[in-house]
């Protein structure tokens, strides 16, 4: 349910733009506008989407305050009433709304967990999502795409590691031009529990080359995390309640913000540099307008 800081400049992750801005999805977007199923990456695999070799690296992400741009201030006898208030919501939701199960939980750390890092599940957001499925598929793609790329500059590479830069998911469109290929959470579950986020990718890979075609085995790990909080005018996107009912909590240390991540593991294989996602990618981004590039200049969409 967080927002991130300064992306516009260096699209380091941030979904988000300004200082105190919430995830623009919960303002701006109604469930209609929720982008649906996207089956190919169009994203440009130049400048600051290139992988790199090596181990798995964050890269910088910038998480934002929240109410806690606000100075502090000691409770009063009507935000403990408040507080009372939203444990007992808390509590009936746990008990007549089990599709909100982890967007509860998450809500339930906020109130206890005394800011304590938390670790959610991204299965079950890929399993009981459709942005969470699309935002995986596509980030397959991506990976996949960069795993490529380096092969495709030294195919004496048998084995080696990757790791990517950060991706918003559920970024506004006017602020990162592939924002539909990593959307907004679509269900109310998953919009409450982590909202916009960022994720970033690493992998080892292995490349056997038969009959001069290459064969890729990689073993991705797709990094996620969320800085939980509510942050200043904005409002949840189901009920129109405003985020300064919660975010006063944080103010006066009744309740505190946590950074809520997730790692989900797959194992993938394919054949050739140009597997069918990267055909798809390839031609919706228009790499293939030229006419077939020297064989030395190696770059994938060069290739085409």
């Amino acid at each position: 349910m967080a927002s991130l800081d300064t992306f516009q400049r260096n699209y380091n992750g941030n979904p988000h733009q300004g200082r105190v801005a919430q995830e623009r999805g919960r303002l701006d977007l109604s469930p209609g506008d929720i982008p649906k199923q996207i089956k190919s990456l169009k994203s440009s695999f130049k400048g600051s989407y290139i992988y790199q070799l090596g181990a798995p690296s964050r890269p910088s992400i910038m998480h934002d305050k929240g109410h806690l741009v606000f100075p502090q201030a000691a409770p009063t006898m009507g935000d403990r009433a408040s507080l009372l208030k939203w444990k007992a919501m808390t509590a009936g939701g746990e008990t007549f709304r089990p599709d909100l199960v982890d967007a509860l939980a998450a809500y339930n750390h906020f109130l206890g967990g005394k800011g304590a890092n938390r670790t959610f599940a991204y299965d079950r957001y890929v399993s009981s999502d459709r942005s969470g499925r699309t935002t995986l598929n596509n980030a397959i793609n991506h990976i996949k795409l960069g795993v490529i790329d380096l092969w495709m500059a030294d195919q004496n590479r048998t084995a080696f590691n990757v790791t990517g830069p950060a991706i918003p998911c559920g970024a506004a469109l006017s602020s990162f031009p592939d924002a539909k290929l990593f959307p907004y959470p679509e269900t109310e579950n998953w919009q409450k529990a982590i909202g916009a986020h960022t994720i970033w990718l690493s992998g080892q890979v292995n490349v056997t080359v038969t009959k001069s075609t290459p064969h890729f085995y990689l073993i991705m790990t797709l990094h996620a995390e969320d800085m939980y909080n509510f942050n200043p005018g904005q409002k949840d996107i189901k009920t129109g309640i405003p985020d300064s009912e919660n975010g006063r909590f944080t103010q006066v240390r009744l309740a505190h913000p946590y950074l809520n991540s997730s790692t989900l593991v797959r194992s993938l294989s394919w054949k050739g540099v140009l597997p069918k996602e990267a055909q798809s990618m390839a031609k919706q981004k228009g790499w293939i307008e030229r006419d077939r590039q020297p064989k030395q200049n190696r770059m994938v969409w060069n290739l085409i």
